[in-house]
């Protein structure tokens, strides 16, 4: 992230209310709000009064009333210190060098506030469509303070496929020697 904002380019991350990243990347097209997530891949669906509904089918249908819960709508210089925006994503105007950042509040929270971002983590991570994000989209890493990291939750995610693979590979060797 750090090389994206120091490229005067704006970065992206949007999670849902679930935890799930939606989108973590580099844009280099931010003419408004709007205009990044699109960059990002993120589909933007709106309601009857233009209004921004669901982000990459989140949630899925739009809520034809109001419950609480929206998409709030965030702007940083350094991943830590968020400034609610008070214009809409279609007339927002993104700094280069800034993160542009979206999270759905929980139905039990009023709103809610992205998790503090690492300008310098090196591990990429698959993008929302579940390939590989572009070179220059190395991903932004939650900090260890957030219970709902997406990171945490590969590396244990890790951890059980290779202890499932382990525990398998002994059983079979253990099932092997005693038939012979």
């Amino acid at each position: 992230p750090q090389d994206c904002l120091s490229a005067g380019k704006v970065w992206v991350y949007v999670t849902y209310s679930d935890g799930s990243v939606l989108a973590n990347r580099c844009v280099s097209e931010h003419a408004t709000g709007e205009t990044a997530l699109k960059a990002a891949g993120v589909a933007v669906n709106k309601d009857s009064k233009g209004l921004i509904c669901a982000l990459n089918e989140h949630p899925s249908p739009c809520p034809t009333s109001f419950n609480g819960q929206y998409w709030n709508y965030y702007s940083s210089t350094d991943g830590k210190k968020f400034s609610y925006y008070q214009t809409a994503a279609n007339a927002s105007k993104p700094k280069p060098g800034s993160i542009e950042a979206w999270c759905y509040n929980k139905k039990t929270e009023k709103s809610c506030t992205p998790p503090t971002l690492s300008l310098t983590a090196d591990v990429p991570e698959a993008s929302a469509a579940g390939t590989p994000a572009a070179a220059n989209s190395a991903a932004a890493s939650p900090a260890p303070a957030s219970s709902s990291s997406a990171r945490t939750g590969t590396v244990w995610g890790i951890v059980a496929v290779v202890a499932i693979i382990v525990i398998g590979a002994v059983a079979f060797v253990v099932v092997r020697r005693r038939r012979h």
